[in-house]
């Protein structure tokens, strides 16, 4: 089942990808420079964007990575292929690399908070359809994409150096909005314990910015790579743009501090909530309120320790994302893309929630006095004999149901005599002992 569920997303991306490979007009950028790179190579003067830059510059650094990533298979199949299938190609390689990275966070949900949540993540996610569809698509967004879910696995895993590296690189290379969400996940790791303050971590930030900023600032920096097996050079910015440029830092500006981008149109401030989500999320909003629900009977209640320990980490990990949703929502032009980084956010939430649900197991050894106290009969639980016994000596072992070879009686007898295969125990029914002393 776990391989099943990490190898369908991969699926659906190349699906989505084979089913709609042409461009929107805002993937045209990286598309066109993922061309240039492959054909043109070092003839910076003969690229698409010269002759048409744009309104505000855009980082050739992904498309650049990519068309590294790429290089050996372009350079194989351009002779026998025409263009339209290596854009194919790159598109399948993109979205390969969000859904490994996504596969990375999940595995890291999986071991913070357990199986059934992972199953529930992959569940829900698989049957959506925005996130998978985004992850082949060649937008700035997209490639910020892996770099946020990466960071977010080093936020669970408490790594906060390396959260900081990777939030770094996706706000200051990518997407410099990303800031209204790093913000909120920093508080988050502040109070949650998994980003601790202390001067290492500062050097960290320091030189974190230093590096992706200055990266861009000072010409010419070339990580050359050959050119006789890969195809192609990695070049950075400002040998591209031919100019001093942080192109993050004039898209911010602009869009930002001058608030010119309601130019491409204007959403009212709630289209996020009343359009977007839902669209995104689709029957996962009814967990999201079940939560809200939840969280706040748990809260007032004080709750119990397993209720507290899911519930928490919930508030924490929803709360970032909603606050990164409404700091966006001021900003005139919406677009479904600019808050793709949430979705697996409230997937997760939403995971932990339905997890919590059906898990009636919480705190069970606290409890464990009522069921003695009760007028109960027969219990059936997936405690092993040796567990019970180890907080109750009311109850008795009376049978085990195995998963496929039948109902054990007796340790020698099977109900179906002509199966060899001895599965281990699923459920155990215990009685109550008539003088438990």
């Amino acid at each position: 089942m776990y391989l099943h569920s990490s190898i369908l997303p991969y699926f659906l991306t190349w699906a989505f990808t084979y089913l709609c490979p042409y461009s929107k007009v805002e993937e045209s950028f990286n598309m066109q420079a993922l061309h240039d790179i492959a054909f043109l190579k070092t003839n910076i003067s003969q690229y698409d964007h010269v002759k048409f830059p744009g309104v505000v510059p855009r980082t050739f650094v992904g498309a650049a990575l990519l068309s590294f990533i790429c290089a050996i298979p372009i350079s194989m199949l351009m002779p026998f292929v025409q263009k339209f299938t290596l854009q194919l190609l790159v598109r399948f390689v993109l979205g390969t690399i969000n859904v490994g990275c996504f596969l990375i966070f999940a595995q890291t949900a999986r071991k913070r908070f357990g199986n059934t949540v992972y199953l529930r993540l992959m569940w829900i996610s698989i049957s959506q359809f925005h996130f998978f569809f985004y992850a082949s698509r060649s937008l700035p967004n997209t490639f910020a994409l892996p770099f946020v879910l990466l960071s977010l696995s080093s936020l669970l895993r408490t790594r906060d150096k390396q959260f900081v590296v990777l939030a770094g690189i996706a706000t200051l290379i990518f997407r410099s909005e990303l800031i209204l969400f790093y913000g909120p996940c920093l508080l988050y790791g502040l109070v949650e314990g998994s980003v601790k303050l202390r001067p290492s971590l500062f050097l960290t930030v320091f030189v974190t910015g230093l590096g992706c900023i200055g990266m861009f600032m000072y010409f010419p920096i070339i990580l050359r790579v050959s050119a006789e097996i890969a195809g192609l050079s990695l070049i950075v910015d400002s040998t591209f743009w031919q100019r001093l440029v942080w192109p993050e830092g004039e898209v911010f500006y602009y869009n930002t501090v001058l608030n010119k981008s309601g130019q491409w149109g204007i959403f009212p401030f709630h289209w996020y909530f009343t359009s977007a989500l839902p669209r995104a999320l689709l029957m996962t909003i009814v967990l999201l309120l079940l939560w809200a629900i939840f969280a706040v009977r748990v809260l007032l209640s004080g709750g119990l320790t397993y209720d507290r320990k899911f519930s928490l980490t919930s508030v924490g990990l929803i709360s970032t994302a909603l606050l990164f949703v409404v700091l966006y929502s001021w900003l005139p032009h919406k677009e479904l893309r600019f808050i793709i980084y949430t979705v697996p956010v409230f997937n997760l939430a939403a995971a932990i929630v339905w997890a919590h649900l059906y898990n009636k197991t919480e705190n069970i050894e606290n409890n464990i006095a009522l069921l003695e106290v009760a007028s109960f009969t027969h219990i059936i639980s997936e405690w092993p004999p040796d567990r019970m016994q180890s907080v109750s000596k009311a109850f008795e072992k009376l049978f085990t149901v195995h998963g496929f070879s039948g109902i054990n009686i007796k340790p020698t007898w099977r109900l179906w005599e002509s199966i060899e295969i001895q599965t281990p125990p699923r459920l155990f029914v215990y009685t109550r002992r008539e003088n438990p002393r």
